[in-house]
């Protein structure tokens, strides 16, 4: 009796053992780098696949700050986020990005503001990114593992990107 509890014990901690090891999951920031002011000029949202849902709203905007990012969750768009974590999909994850390129600090002129991720850090699959709040706009870039990178200029308001992440052509 003592050996058939053991063994049953035993199959039910290794299938939930493996079962947590079967999909490890991936993240990356997305990095938000503006003009270097005496505040902040650098802030950064996660985004990636896990077990669970994760999503962290977006702290405060620093007093000031010479750029932003934010992640809008969907369908609410409310609030902010700064870390998305979805769980698995089989076909495609889709990620909006807010970006301000100027901030509170710029003056009067456009300013300029880097964005940036570690491609390696991707998860399976093709990712690109688009212009817009959907994945009707303008392709950016098309190969987000390849380029890991792009400006934006802009005034003191959110330009808005859409990532978007397909397994199914990789």
């Amino acid at each position: 009796m003592k050996n058939t509890i053991f063994l049953i014990i035993m199959i039910l901690m290794l299938t939930v053992f493996s079962s947590n090891m079967a999909f490890a999951g991936w993240t990356t920031n997305i990095i938000a780098k503006g003009q270097k002011i005496q505040g902040q000029h650098q802030t950064q949202v996660t985004i990636g696949e896990g077990l669970d849902n994760i999503q962290t709203p977006s702290p405060p905007k620093a007093p000031c700050y010479s750029c932003a990012i934010s992640l809008i969750p969907l369908p609410s768009w409310t609030p902010y986020l700064s870390k998305d974590i979805r769980p698995d999909n089989p076909e495609t994850n889709i990620w909006i990005i807010a970006v301000n390129p100027h901030g509170n600090m710029n003056g009067f002129e456009d300013s300029i503001t880097t964005i940036q991720w570690d491609a390696s850090r991707l998860g399976k699959g093709h990712f690109k990114l688009l212009q817009g709040l959907d994945n009707s706009g303008d392709v950016l870039i098309s190969d987000m593992k390849m380029v890991s990178s792009f400006d934006i200029k802009g005034w003191d308001q959110n330009f808005y990107f859409t990532i978007i992440q397909e397994k199914d052509e990789e």
